[in-house]
């Protein structure tokens, strides 16, 4: 699960997951684009900065790697009321 929280114009991703032989990449998409990557690595969060329309919808799209190279992903949608 994907858990957001913006302040100010930040917009702080973080994945519980607890296991350490997992990797993570982030997505911003903005609409229908993706608008910031985070490449993976081990830290399970990511700062977005939200200078982008916060009118269109935002989602957050985390895909996670586990030791033998196998992705899942996860998407989660920013609810208006965070961009607001």
């Amino acid at each position: 699960m994907i858990e957001t929280i913006v302040i100010c114009d930040d917009l702080h991703c973080s994945m519980n997951h607890g296991s350490n032989d997992l990797e993570y990449a982030f997505y911003l998409r903005v609409g229908e684009q993706i608008m910031k990557k985070r490449w993976y690595s081990k830290e399970s969060r990511a700062l977005f900065k939200l200078d982008f329309d916060r009118q269109e919808k935002h989602e957050i799209t985390c895909l996670i790697k586990n030791v033998n190279g196998d992705i899942s992903s996860i998407t989660h949608e920013v609810g208006r009321l965070e961009l607001d």
